[in-house]
């Protein structure tokens, strides 16, 4: 047996489908066939299948089809496959190095095999190897049935799988009622009808992970759920409660889509959907280092503390042959001393922890709150004498500590270890002079560098995946004022938690974003230094639950309201309550932005008319007072703001955010400079920095990508709550409204 076709149902996604289709040209050969089928594609995929077409030429069977979704391409292909056996593949998968050969070859060890599957590889974007998956053998339905609903992730890739054409034919091809599931459903028919299918454990398919794996709506797939069981469910009472389990999952999968808390675009490689956005929080990569400086230093002070009350009261002791401490006096001296250094950022890295007279004005200050507390009870903590000697041993001990961890430091930075690893980047002069100044602090090891080019957006995905592969704790720039993409580089190290540091050796130059940065001495030098949070990502988790909690609860609480502005522009006008307009939100995907309808129905026919009207200098945003095609309760909720009120379902969808910049319509972004479109790169929202510094007032859009800019690059969680607070000010004032 030594024939075979391979059916690939294409639907755009040209890059991927070439990728595709090449892994599978090296196997074709006589007997083995390709079939596509193009089920709907655009004009650039139909034009690289024709040219495909003419060069394989009987080899490769091509179809063209209106779309009808995968199933009914795959159905079309199986019934065009010349061959007795049908390999499916994925238009975004591949075939690996003699997976053919693998494949016919088990179907000749066992001439009453009716189908086959194997494990697959992972690969990123890049083609890297990210992990191999290992499916079970299923050789009963209801086994399949239970494990696939009651695992988060469905162990079954229908990719590879391979079976006897007459057989699929005969169990009633692919099934084209369903829109999902239709490989669980397919491999279903086959046990439930008692074939016999193969299992192979040398993964034959790479699976691609990518930016286009975007998950379908959720809802859709908890009903193909239901219709696989109400098919296939030999004990319905066990897969019932398997199946209300799959939906929980489901439904508190779509929740947390919503929430921001879990992304639908599932990628590995490459900027997450929202700027600011990491994939999941985590720990700052300097974290550890920081963590064991700081638990280390204080251990050492504590017990040089101790050791000093310790010699002071054995001296006492000697004296007057009485105790001259005990252990709860000692807790209460520890937690005052410790704390107070703490609160003075004597533990912090750099020079602080080498700021000896402030450590010495800080345990006085721990001893004079201590000999108060004396004064205050009844009985004496320690004796005079102690009290004093122990002042002075603490002060002479601890100062000589820090003396000799400092030695030590030095002399193992001299050896080049304890350092800490960084990046640089800029041009090769800065970078040169860096090293030089760098080598002389001999506090860091340069463990990679690159040039500005390499933040170039055509660059930077490659550059970021090779710096957090070399786990560096920052990221130094030299020429920071010859940088493109500065915001985008800022961010993608600030979600990541690497640091950055701007060295002022070539030029600084715009858009550094101030208001998270400190000044601090490099090798002598003043340098500009972002640190990112202890835990990266928790200030946008936060901003996700609290757009869909807060929706959700003014939605509930404004029910009321909404009832009476709907049936207020229904007495007013003739037309809808709802005037749904097509805006550009992140990442430039269009959608629908709800409101209350303000206007008369044919008020974007009316707007080519008042064109000339427009008080906005550059043009770009449409703005005129007394605008005549505003009606009179529309004029009211202007003035207001609550024709905005239905934007909260956007917000409750996860298309908008409560404070973004605000999401424009088609006509405003076809007039954008390249620079406008930065806004594009955040969540839009309902309200922003533009809308609490004047709004309509506003004439000229340059000012309004400066407050977008601002915005985005001094976010925080605080932020975002300062605006909403400012922007209820605003809105009680009418400031800006018309």
């Amino acid at each position: 047996m030594n024939s075979i076709s391979i059916v690939v149902a294409a639907y755009n996604r040209l890059p991927l489908l070439q990728r595709t289709i090449e892994s599978t040209i090296a196997s074709i050969r006589p007997g083995v066939y390709l079939v596509i089928v193009d089920d709907g594609s655009g004009e650039e995929t139909s034009d690289y299948l024709q040219a495909l077409k003419d060069r394989l030429g009987d080899r490769l069977i091509l179809h063209r089809q209106l779309n009808r979704g995968p199933a009914a391409a795959r159905a079309v292909g199986v019934e065009l496959a010349p061959t007795e056996l049908v390999c499916i593949l994925d238009s975004d998968d591949c075939l690996e190095p003699g997976a053919l050969d693998a494949i016919l070859l088990e179907f000749r060890r066992k001439p009453n095999l009716d189908a086959v599957y194997s494990n697959v590889i992972v690969r990123d974007d890049f083609g890297t190897e990210v992990s191999q998956v290992h499916y079970p053998y299923y050789d009963d339905p209801s086994k399949m049935l239970e494990a696939v609903l009651l695992r988060p992730q469905v162990p079954f890739k229908h990719s590879g799988f391979t079976f006897r054409r007459a057989v699929g034919l005969e169990l009633g091809n692919y099934d084209v009622r369903l829109k999902r599931k239709i490989d669980i459903d397919f491999l279903l028919k086959f046990l439930r009808a008692g074939k016999h299918v193969g299992h192979i454990e040398q993964p034959l398919i790479s699976f691609r992970v990518h930016g286009k794996n975007i998950s379908r709506s959720r809802l859709l797939g908890i009903t193909c759920w239901w219709q696989i069981v109400y098919r296939h469910a030999p004990n319905p009472r066990v897969l019932v409660w398997a199946l209300l389990f799959r939906t929980s999952v489901e439904l508190g999968k779509m929740m947390a889509e919503q929430m921001g808390l879990l992304s639908n675009q599932r990628t590995l490689v490459g900027p997450t959907p929202d700027l600011r956005a990491p994939s999941s929080a985590r720990f700052r990569r300097s974290v550890s280092l920081g963590l064991r400086r700081v638990i280390g230093l204080i251990g050492l002070d504590s017990i040089l503390l101790l050791t000093a009350w310790m010699v002071a009261g054995l001296w006492e002791s000697t004296r007057n042959s009485q105790d001259g401490f005990n252990l709860s006096s000692m807790l209460i001296v520890l937690s005052v001393s410790i704390g107070l250094m703490l609160i003075k950022g004597l533990y912090k890295d750099g020079r602080s922890r080498r700021n000896y007279l402030s450590i010495a004005e800080t345990l006085t200050l721990a001893q004079l709150i201590l000999l108060f507390q004396v004064w205050q009870s009844s009985g004496g903590i320690v004796l005079d004498t102690v009290f004093w000697l122990a002042w002075v041993l603490g002060i002479a001990f601890v100062c000589a500590g820090r003396l000799g961890v400092d030695m030590l430091i030095s002399r193992l930075h001299w050896r080049g270890t304890a350092r800490s690893p960084i990046f640089l980047i800029g041009t090769v002069e800065d970078t040169r002079q860096a090293m030089q100044l760098l080598e002389q602090d001999g506090c860091y090891t340069v463990v990679g560098q690159a040039d500005v080019m390499a933040i170039d957006r055509r660059n930077w995905n490659e550059t970021f995946e090779h710096i957090c592969r070399l786990g560096v704790t920052e990221v130094f720039v030299c020429s920071w004022g010859v940088l493109q993409d500065r915001m985008f580089f800022y961010w993608n190290l600030w979600t990541a938690g690497i640091g950055l540091r701007i060295l002022p050796i070539g030029s600084v130059g715009p858009e550094v974003p101030f208001q998270k940065s400190e000044v601090r001495l490099v090798a002598g030098l003043p340098s500009l230094r972002f640190r990112p949070p202890l835990v990266t990502g928790m200030d946008f988790w936060a901003k996700r639950i609290f757009d869909f909690v807060g929706s959700s609860l003014l939605l509930t609480v404004l029910a009321p309201v909404y009832g009476l502005i709907a049936l207020s522009i229904k007495l007013d006008s003739a037309g809808p309550v709802f005037y749904g307009q097509t805006r550009i939100g992140l990442q430039g995907r269009p959608f629908k932005a709800w409101k209350f309808r303000t206007m008369v129905v044919d008020a974007d026919r009316l707007q080519s008319q008042l064109e000339g009207r427009n008080e906005t200098k550059d043009g770009i945003l449409f703005k005129i007072k007394d605008d005549p095609r505003i009606t009179r309760v529309g004029r009211y909720l202007r003035r207001y703001s609550l024709d905005e009120l239905p934007q909260l379902f956007n917000v409750l969808r996860g298309q908008m955010s409560l404070v973004g910049p605000r999401p424009l319509p088609v006509r405003d972004v076809e007039k954008f400079c390249t620079h406008h479109l930065v806004r594009h790169e955040v969540l839009p929202g309902i309200t922003g920095l533009w809308q609490v510094s004047g709004r309509s007032n506003i004439l000229n859009f340059e000012d309004v990508i400066r407050l977008d800019v601002s915005y985005i690059q001094n976010w925080s969680f605080g932020l975002d709550f300062k605006v909403l607070l400012k922007t209820i000010k605003v809105v009680f004032r009418k400031e800006g409204a018309y």
